[in-house]
């Protein structure tokens, strides 16, 4: 989640400026004092301007190496007629002009070594430091993130690595807290204005999976594996009022008990867990996948499903699980689509679980809104409505 949503849905500008105070000091040693102010005038101390529609914290005159990935990300779109648009404004905000466009200022004291070749990157989890003179992204824990979030992670990336899959790789852990991470440059497919770069992207990252699923593919029971799912969610909800509150485990519990035959068996796989188009960089044939917290194992089709719907947007969410619904050539071949949705439905729980945001809850009853409204053709030929 950028900036932009983060700030309307959390103490924002509080936990950014504790989370770089502790990460200053892991970094650089000594005390530091770091402080939020709305007017972007006048500049004391050494001040970064914040911009919350590209995501990004700089000094003026920061350099065009340091911004390179925050360029690819916000400087074109997909839709051919907002393109000039949306790189004037991304000049706009990174030019001499930037301070005109800034939505406020970060005062950090003492002064950051080198701050031109320096980028801040706020994230829901983590707060991601780019050094690009020494090409390394540091990425510091977020005051109250769960520390076992961000562990997860990191044990997933480096599985995920050593089984072959393109990530970042990490170079140091400095703390619990903080790792040194590879500076790569992409662009995140859905911001590639080329069809074929997009689907070039899409199957190598699906290719660049394969080891790791193969590696860890294993069969299970589809009954003994949707208990489980199921009696993960209870266990959310049981503890979480805002979660159970959805109805949730109302839903989960009709997909349940749709999957099909006892002895139905589903092919299980780790999962990279968040596998949307964000997620994956592209360069020139290249491509790195990033964001791994949500790493566990989950049916084969998981990551696929995950990008082909894309999930993880409930606009017209519906409509597209009911399109992808009605291109299956039978009713039998529905229980995955199920499958997905009950493993949606924990992903969701889970993540409002670890949450900061107090969007997260309103994401989670859109989402199952949505799914909603979607049953009568996930469900159909079932005899469960």
């Amino acid at each position: 989640m950028k900036a932009a949503d983060l700030i309307q849905n959390e103490p924002f500008a509080d936990l950014l400026t504790a989370t770089l105070s502790d990460f200053l000091t892991l970094r650089f040693g000594g005390e530091w004092r770091v402080a939020w102010k709305k007017a972007t005038w006048p500049m004391e101390a050494q001040s970064w301007l914040v911009n919350l529609n590209i995501n990004a914290i700089f000094r003026r005159g920061v350099s065009r190496h340091a911004l390179e990935n925050i360029r690819r990300e916000f400087a074109t779109s997909v839709i051919p007629w907002k393109r000039p648009f949306q790189r004037f404004y991304f000049w706009l905000a990174t030019s001499a002009t930037a301070r005109f466009a800034a939505h406020a200022i970060v005062e950090i004291e003492p002064s950051i070594p080198d701050a031109s070749q320096c980028l801040i990157i706020p994230g829901t989890h983590k707060i991601r430091f780019v050094d690009a003179a020494a090409c390394i992204v540091y990425c510091y824990l977020k005051k109250g993130s769960p520390p076992a979030h961000f562990q997860a992670e990191i044990e997933a990336r480096a599985f995920a690595a050593d089984k072959g899959v393109p990530v970042p790789r990490i170079l140091e852990r400095l703390s619990d807290a903080c790792i040194a991470e590879q500076m790569v440059v992409g662009t995140p497919l859905n911001r590639l204005t080329s069809r074929e770069e997009r689907a070039d992207g899409l199957q190598r990252a699906l290719n660049a999976m394969e080891p790791l699923y193969r590696s860890t593919a294993r069969q299970a029971s589809l009954a003994e594996y949707a208990t489980g799912l199921l009696s993960q969610i209870k266990a959310i909800a049981a503890v979480r009022e805002e979660i159970a509150s959805t109805g949730v485990l109302a839903l989960a519990q009709r997909l349940a008990g749709a999957l099909g035959p006892a002895d139905q068996m589903v092919e299980l796989v780790r999962s990279h867990g968040d596998f949307q188009p964000g997620n994956i960089l592209y360069d020139r044939g290249n491509i790195w996948l990033i964001d791994w917290e949500y790493s566990r194992e989950r049916q084969r089709q998981y990551d696929l499903l995950t990008y082909s719907i894309q999930v993880r947007f409930p606009n017209d969410l519906a409509k597209r699980i009911t399109a992808y619904a009605g291109s299956l050539p039978d009713a039998s071949q529905l229980w995955r689509l199920r499958l997905f949705l009950l493993e949606s439905i924990l992903f969701d729980s889970e993540a409002v679980m670890v949450a900061i945001s107090h969007y997260a809850p309103r994401s989670l009853i859109a989402r199952l809104a949505e799914f909603e409204k979607a049953l009568p053709s996930v469900l159909r030929d079932c005899g469960i409505t």
